[in-house]
């Protein structure tokens, strides 16, 4: 995952290297910093000619697209303006909770609703048994980690549904998908 503005070269030979590509952009663009080139490879590995090379600013990302790379291995290189990447940024971390004694009568509606006054909420399971009935548990996941202590102090043994909550971070969270 690149961490920086990304730029798109294409019309690269397919045996020149990642380690190739950043000394020669950085040899064409002195005081220019590379700080990764990733080469794309097909399905089956084979490299496509074409690379991202990341550099350590918006100004150099500017100068490599405004000037070009010259060509590599006798090969001209080209730089589309359309192709700049924006900078990445780290996923959010999202924290897991486990709500119990819940109403059997509670929706996940319900649910998001209750835990939306406090942090917002991501998402919201609530398993069922066999006969489709609620279970009176549920996950929650909250969109920043960092809500987790104010959730729980805000929520846990306030009455939803006539019940005192019981909440609580969830250590393992479960998979929906699995």
């Amino acid at each position: 995952m690149s961490l920086g503005p990304t730029v798109f070269v294409a019309g690269l030979h397919r045996n020149v290297t990642a380690v190739e590509v950043r000394r020669h952009v950085e040899a064409a663009h002195q005081r220019l910093r590379v700080t990764n080139v990733f080469l794309a490879r097909s399905a089956d590995g084979t490299p496509t000619g074409h690379a991202s090379v990341t550099v350590a600013t918006d100004a150099e990302r500017d100068r490599l697209l405004a000037t070009g790379v010259p060509a590599l291995a006798g090969r001209p290189l080209t730089v589309p303006p359309r192709a700049v990447r924006p900078r990445i940024q780290p996923p959010r971390r999202h924290a897991h909770l486990f709500v119990r004694n819940l109403s059997r009568h509670m929706s996940e509606e319900d649910i998001q609703h209750h835990i939306a006054t406090v942090a917002p909420v991501a998402a919201v399971r609530l398993p069922r048994n066999d006969f489709g009935r609620p279970t009176g548990w549920a996950f929650i996941d909250l969109e920043d980690a960092a809500d987790v202590p104010r959730v729980v102090a805000a929520l846990d043994g306030v009455a939803l549904g006539g019940r005192p909550l019981h909440v609580q971070v969830c250590r393992n969270p479960v998979d929906p998908d699995a």
